[in-house]
């Protein structure tokens, strides 16, 4: 918190800064009882986007799309995994922040490189840092995420002139075996092998 970084609210932000604990999952349920009151003010008080300029690029931020925290970008569930979408659909969705230079988004833990056909957008999903698959009950039908490592993931974006000139995807390796065993002994046994695995079976 007292780092002052930019940051987006995210779904989960959302559901343990201003949610009724009672009707948490197991996941937020947890987070909720190790968070004081301000750390979830300060989840409240996020923003859900941001828009700036960084080196003559104009920059969207966003959890998952410009306009809901909770609904895929590049993906769409088929066949009970995550498969990216057409580049006319991303830019649908996307709407007028497909006109930015660079947007930076998550949500889907899928570590993603696009490039908007339709307006040259850079599009950057890092994956995750510490929730490499998960299984999301939820409609439009169950299914799950799987990077397919255990690596923590984020990404690097180099800007000059006014254009994106690189972007680095950056696997970190880490304890991620005492990660998963902190998850069982707290009695996630799905957790302990996601993230142990970076797949959900």
């Amino acid at each position: 918190m007292p780092l002052g970084l930019a940051t987006v609210r995210g779904n989960h932000d959302r559901w343990v800064g201003d949610g009724d604990p009672a009707a948490m999952g197991p996941s937020d349920r947890y987070a909720f009882d190790a968070l004081d009151e301000a750390a979830r003010r300060w989840l409240r008080e996020l923003p859900p986007g941001l828009t700036f300029e960084a080196e003559g690029v104009t920059v969207r931020a966003f959890h998952a799309r410009p306009d809901d925290d909770n609904a895929y970008l590049a993906e769409d569930v088929v066949g009970g995994k995550l498969a990216l979408v057409d580049g006319a659909i991303l830019a649908g969705r996307l709407g007028a922040a497909a006109s930015a230079g660079l947007v930076l988004c998550g949500h889907s833990h899928q570590p993603r490189l696009l490039r908007v056909a339709a307006t040259g957008a850079v599009l950057v999903n890092p994956g995750s840092v510490g929730a490499p698959a998960y299984d999301d009950p939820t409609p439009p039908q169950p299914h799950v995420s799987e990077a397919g490592s255990p690596h923590a993931r984020y990404a690097m974006v180099s800007i000059e002139a006014g254009a994106v000139t690189a972007v680095e995807m950056i696997a970190v390796p880490y304890d991620w075996q005492a990660a998963s065993e902190r998850a069982r002994a707290n009695g996630r046994p799905e957790w302990a092998h996601a993230l142990a695995t970076g797949f959900m079976a």
